[in-house]
């Protein structure tokens, strides 16, 4: 479904949402549920660059006006009733090491997930896959550059995720350093 943003043609007309449909389809007359306030709607009209559309499809990109003048910022989701994501301030991702120094686990790291950021720790860190022996190591304290580990992050407020397996776009998420602004490892949510 679209992750929106905002727009008004003229004041007269109705909010416009812009995103990009992420996964499935989005048709006029759907019951949609806006992330993260829950609240439901309906889509009233569908519009492209060539005009108005009463569906769309994957990866199509879309203005969504929808039959209750709300409030949904960039970052936000529309998604249709019945295919709400995991919505927690818990992620368990594979996390892939990227960067040269090792994790520190008490450093506080961004979370960027789709359009938004959220600021999270390491809570705990449940293996690291060893390619050379292909087995699972337990009790690891740390990351070095090139290793895959299986995370628990503890998130600053909720994201709304699915399984990596059943949808990337919505499963996969980067983790940055918040002092040099680089990204430290990439991650795949596994549940």
């Amino acid at each position: 479904m679209p992750r929106p943003c905002s727009a008004r043609i003229s004041a007269d007309s109705p909010r416009r949402y812009l995103g990009r449909v992420e996964a499935g389809s989005i048709a006029v007359g759907d019951e949609v549920v806006l992330l993260p306030s829950q609240r439901r709607t309906r889509v009233r009209e569908l519009r492209a660059h060539d005009g108005p559309h009463d569906r769309a499809g994957l990866h199509a990109s879309v203005g969504v006006v929808l039959e209750d003048d709300v409030d949904v910022s960039r970052g936000d989701m529309i998604v249709r009733t019945g295919e709400l994501p995991r919505i927690g301030t818990q992620l368990q991702a594979d996390l892939c090491w990227l960067s040269d120094g090792p994790l520190d686990a008490s450093r506080t790291f961004v979370v960027r997930h789709t359009t938004r950021e959220v600021r999270a720790r390491v809570a705990s860190l449940d293996w690291r896959f060893d390619v050379r022996t292909q087995q699972r190591e337990e009790g690891v304290r740390t990351l070095n550059a090139n290793d895959i580990a299986r995370v628990r992050l503890a998130l600053s407020q909720p994201l709304f995720t699915d399984a990596y397996s059943r949808l990337r776009a919505t499963g996969s998420f980067v983790l940055i350093d918040e002092a040099t602004n680089d990204t430290v490892a990439a991650g795949m949510v596994s549940q």
